[in-house]
């Protein structure tokens, strides 16, 4: 069904309620203008200047076909609601007060221009392929409903990829879309993989996993895994709201680099078993004689060294002794 067609059979079931304007829908809008007429009671002019710029909502509505979604209509109240809040405590008073009322109904009717705008661009049926239900606010009944957003010839297919992935390594399946957000009425997403080549028929494709996740990893991913993969994402009746088909492209690692393993080598089966207290023990006990042994030699070798240092100085002692006496006969001789 068009959706404009589907718009205007809702219009007709709230024909005997008043239309209105998407902004009115959220009452603390209609509940500041109260307010504020409470405090200026005797002031018909005022009251007419609101109901007035009610008028000029409903007309502004049709910018997006008299429907807004609950987070543009959130985003325009509190944007205007703060504008009036603004007005309403600065206690104006006599015709002041008029000439500001009308200012800021006109803030308003820009306001709720611009988000609608805004809205219609990126936020009214957001979907560019497959089949969305959006939950929207029909601004005439002020009722939640909600709107058939199909594309063009209510094409399904949203898009055909082809992954890439070595042999051994994983690879995501992702089929989400960021309208799948927004969407109403979505139930789970259906993965399945061709059973034959070059072929698409609903039969030849085998169902592997649903999930409400819309991301599916494979691991160590073969040889046998390069296969053509559909993802479809279902509605709460089984009805297809997107279909996406992926091509799985295994690549063989050819000449992997070798690499060398370095091992520690491991103790004996009787000294793996010991406590680490008790390993450290035997260890100390296995380096007492080689201590020992070390000690010994060294002793050997400080005593041969002096030994032949005493030699030395002996030696040494003795030759001059020998000088001196020759010397002292030398002497003696001059005499």
């Amino acid at each position: 069904m068009y959706p404009f067609t589907f718009l205007l059979l809702l219009g007709l079931l709230h024909l005997g309620r008043p239309a209105r304007g998407c902004l009115q829908c959220d009452r603390s809008i209609t509940q500041v203008h109260g307010d504020f007429l409470e405090e200026h009671t005797g002031r018909p002019e005022l009251k007419k200047v609101i109901d007035g710029t009610y008028e000029d909502f409903k007309k502004a509505s049709s910018i997006s076909h008299d429907v807004v979604d609950s987070s543009t209509l959130y985003r325009m109240r509190t944007e205007y609601e703060s504008e009036f809040q603004k007005f309403a405590g600065s206690k104006l008073q006599g015709p002041e007060v008029l000439f500001e009322l009308i200012n800021i109904m006109e803030k308003g009717k820009e306001i709720l221009q611009k988000h609608l705008v805004e809205f219609v661009k990126t936020g009214f049926c957001p979907n560019k392929c497959g089949v969305m239900y959006q939950e929207v606010v029909n601004c005439k009944s002020c009722d939640m409903t909600v709107q058939y957003c199909p594309t063009p010839e209510a094409n399904r297919l949203c898009g055909e990829f082809t992954l890439q992935v070595m042999e051994g390594e994983e690879i995501v399946i992702d089929c989400f879309l960021p309208w799948h957000s927004l969407a109403r009425s979505k139930k789970e997403y259906q993965f399945s993989r061709a059973l034959k080549l070059k072929t698409r028929q609903n039969e030849d494709f085998q169902v592997f996993a649903v999930t409400k996740e819309p991301r599916l990893v494979l691991n160590q991913v073969t040889k046998e895994d390069e296969k053509e993969y559909r993802c479809l994402l279902l509605s709460i009746n089984d009805t297809v709201l997107t279909t996406m088909f992926y091509e799985v492209k295994v690549q063989h690692q050819q000449n992997p680099t070798h690499q060398t393993i370095r091992t520690v080598p491991t103790l004996p089966p009787d000294e793996e078993t010991r406590p680490p207290r008790a390993r450290l023990s035997l260890q100390l006990d296995n380096a007492v004689p080689v201590i020992i042994g070390v000690i010994v030699m060294a002793a050997l070798v400080s005593g041969c060294c002096l030994s032949s240092f005493i030699n030395h100085l002996r030696h040494h002692k003795a030759a001059g002794s020998d000088q001196t006496d020759d010397e002292l006969r030398e002497v003696a001789d001059d005499v």
